[in-house]
C-alpha cells in the first residue's frame, strides 16, 4: 500500500492526466449509449417476441409457425419479458413462464380492451427514476469533463437519443403512471444542483492543488492545507453570492407585484 502511494505521488503529470483519461473514457463515451439498450432495446425485442408467440399459433394452418419450435423458445422469451418488460405481479410472476399470457380475450371484444390488458402488464414508468439518471449523469459530467473534454460530445450526442427514446419508452415499453404534484421534484432538483455546485468547487479544486500538481511531492502538507483553505473560502463566496441574488430576486419579485396592484 505504501509502495502504491508513493509511486501515485511520483507518476509524471502527463502520465497521470493520461491514466484519469482512460479511466474516465468508457463511462463518457460508451456508457451512456449502453444505458439505451437494457432500458429501452431490450424491452421492446422482449415484448415483440411475447406478442409474436401469443398470436403465432393463430398462423399455424398458414405454415408461419412451427408447434415444437414455440415450445422450446417460448420459456426464455417469457423469461425474458418477465425480466425486463412486464410486471410480475401483474402476470403471476414465475408462473408466467410456463403458462403463458395470463388473460383469455374473448374473439368479439375490441381492441381497446386487448391493450388495455396489455397496458396493465407492464412495468410503471417511473419518473423519479428517469429525474435520478439524470441527475447522476450530471454529477458525473460536473466532476469528471475536466479529465475528458471531448466525453461531453458523447454524452450530449447520447442523451439527445436518449430524450428521442423516452416518449417510447412511456407509450409502448412501460406502464402509463397517474399525474402527480411536481412541486417535490422542482424543489429537489434546486437543492441537488445547490449541492454539487458547491462540492464540484472542493472537487476541482483537490485537482489543482493535489492531483495536478507536479510540486506535491516536495511538501504534501503545505498543499493539502491550502486545498482546504481555498476550498473553504470559495464555499463561503458562493453561500454569500447565493443569499445575495436570493434577495434580489425577492425584492424584484415584490416590486413587480407590488406594481401590477397598482395598475390593477
Amino acid at each position: 500500500g505504501e509502495a502504491l502511494f508513493c509511486m501515485s505521488q511520483r507518476l509524471p503529470i502527463d502520465k497521470r492526466m493520461t491514466l484519469f483519461q482512460k479511466s474516465v473514457r468508457g463511462p463518457f463515451m460508451a456508457s451512456p449509449f449502453i444505458r439505451i439498450i437494457p432500458t429501452v432495446v431490450v424491452p421492446w425485442l422482449a415484448k415483440n417476441l411475447g406478442w409474436l408467440l401469443r398470436v403465432a399459433p393463430f398462423h399455424a394452418h398458414r405454415g408461419r409457425w412451427t408447434k415444437g419450435c414455440g415450445a422450446c423458445i417460448a420459456p426464455f422469451v417469457r423469461l425474458l419479458e418477465l425480466i425486463f418488460a412486464l410486471d410480475h405481479e401483474g402476470v403471476g410472476c414465475l408462473r408466467y413462464i410456463w403458462r403463458g399470457w395470463p388473460f383469455r380475450i374473448p374473439e368479439d371484444s375490441s381492441r381497446m380492451v386487448e391493450r388495455a390488458l396489455e397496458q396493465s402488464t407492464h412495468k410503471l414508468f417511473e419518473p423519479l427514476d428517469e429525474l435520478l439518471e439524470m441527475k447522476m449523469s450530471f454529477v458525473f459530467v460536473v466532476f469528471f469533463a475536466p479529465m475528458l473534454p471531448l466525453g461531453l460530445l458523447f454524452t450530449l450526442s447520447a442523451r439527445l437519443l436518449e430524450i428521442r427514446t423516452k416518449l417510447s419508452k412511456l407509450f409502448i415499453v412501460r406502464r402509463r403512471c397517474l399525474p402527480e404534484d411536481a412541486r417535490l421534484v422542482h424543489d429537489t432538483q434546486g437543492a441537488f444542483t445547490m449541492v454539487v455546485a458547491q462540492a464540484a468547487v472542493v472537487w476541482h479544486m483537490g485537482l489543482n492543488f493535489i492531483a495536478y500538481n507536479e510540486r506535491l511531492v516536495d511538501e504534501p502538507v503545505l498543499w493539502i492545507v491550502c486545498w482546504l483553505v481555498s476550498s473553504a473560502a470559495a464555499l463561503a463566496v458562493i453561500r454569500f453570492a447565493r443569499g445575495r441574488f436570493v434577495k434580489l430576486c425577492m425584492y424584484q419579485k415584490r416590486t413587480v407585484i407590488s406594481r401590477l396592484l397598482q395598475l390593477c
